[in-house]
């Protein structure tokens, strides 16, 4: 067996932000038209240039999508009592092509441009995910070795060789 590839997979962050007045009235605007023409729509802001949901999800008022590999942003309505308004997502394609230390770079100069201000104090990690790729020639899959949740639903679907 040879490892082939091994980092993280993907990467989502919480930051304890609110995004500004100024962001906010921006964002709803775009909102707004994205919800009237019922698809995503292009938002240029502090010279960041996203694409703008026409919903939210999650918790988050908004969803920005774009930008270096697809890179995603939701932001909360600011709300004084919860501080934890901003969640970034960046992910394996992003992250097996440029690294953890170049989408850190991104992620800080890309909500320096929208405005928002953070330190490394303010920054929690939401999720990450790490993988290792190898090249097991050999390797026999055996379904039955598998351990699994009692309520799941086993189904083998082998092909002969």
């Amino acid at each position: 067996m040879r490892v082939v590839h091994r980092g993280f997979d993907r990467l989502e962050l919480a930051i304890e932000s609110n995004a500004s007045p100024k962001l906010t009235e921006a964002l709803q605007e775009a909102k707004d038209r994205a919800e009237q023409e019922g698809r995503a729509l292009p938002i240029t802001y502090g010279g960041v240039d996203l694409d703008i949901q026409p919903h939210g999800g999650g918790g988050y008022r908004y969803l920005l999508r774009g930008g270096l590999m697809d890179a995603s942003f939701a932001i909360k309505k600011p709300n004084p009592r919860d501080p934890w308004g901003i969640r970034v997502m960046v992910g394996s394609e992003f992250l097996a092509t440029l690294g953890l230390g170049h989408a850190r770079r991104y992620i800080e100069a890309t909500l320096a441009r929208l405005g928002v201000r953070f330190g490394p104090q303010h920054v929690s990690i939401g999720r990450a995910d790490f993988c290792v790729d190898v090249l097991a020639p050999g390797f026999e899959l055996v379904p039955k070795q598998f351990v699994m949740h009692s309520h799941a639903n086993r189904a083998d679907h082998m092909d002969e060789m």
